[in-house]
């Protein structure tokens, strides 16, 4: 049990960098409004999910426990890709880099084709991780509900569950736009391979 916490501790702490850090650059990139959409926006929706008892009802849990499983499947497939791309990439650069007669394009280390996939790679599996361990607590906080008949519960959950959901949309529409941004600037590597 120790090392499941001290894993889980680890986690964590390595995946908050995916509210702080730019996936492509690595940059830091943490504004006034990050933090009112991570931290103060999920803790109101916390306290007044609590404050003005709103439990979460059985249809609104189902509803959320089905989008949570479409988008967890979806999510799972689409780091099988980005790590397929990020070998493919790779092989595809060593073979360029051992064939004399081509020459390899030399970038900054900012415009590093190779730094900036590494770099989305290791932020793509920490959103993956958190998005998980989001998920879990959401499923966690789904069956307290079903099976846990108290009031007071139930509003305790929903005030967890909610804020939690909150979270999981924001990490998934950041994945999303992570995987826009790494395919617009593949594009744009590819395209200035070509000149």
């Amino acid at each position: 049990m120790k090392e499941l916490y001290i894993g889980l501790r680890a986690i964590l702490k390595e995946s908050m960098s995916v509210f702080t850090r730019d996936a492509l650059t690595g940059r830091l990139s943490f504004s006034l409004l990050d933090s009112f959409f991570y931290f103060m926006l999920p803790l109101l929706i916390l306290i007044s999910t609590f404050f003005f008892d709103l439990p979460i009802n059985k249809a609104l849990n189902e509803a959320i426990v089905g989008v949570l499983t479409i988008f967890v499947a979806l999510s799972f497939q689409v780091v099988f890709i980005a790590t397929d791309k990020f070998s493919s990439r790779i092989a595809q650069l060593r073979e360029k880099k051992h064939n004399e007669d081509e020459k390899v394009p030399v970038f900054d280390d900012e415009k590093n084709y190779l730094k900036r996939i590494g770099n989305y790679s290791r932020q793509f599996v920490r959103q993956l991780i958190l998005l998980i361990l989001f998920s879990v607590l959401i499923i966690i906080c789904s069956l307290a509900l079903i099976l846990i008949e108290n009031h007071i519960v139930n509003v305790a959950v929903s005030s967890i569950m909610l804020p939690a959901f909150y979270i999981w949309l924001l990490l998934l529409l950041k994945m999303i736009v992570s995987i826009y941004n790494l395919q617009m600037d593949d594009i744009k590597q590819n395209y200035s391979l070509l000149r």
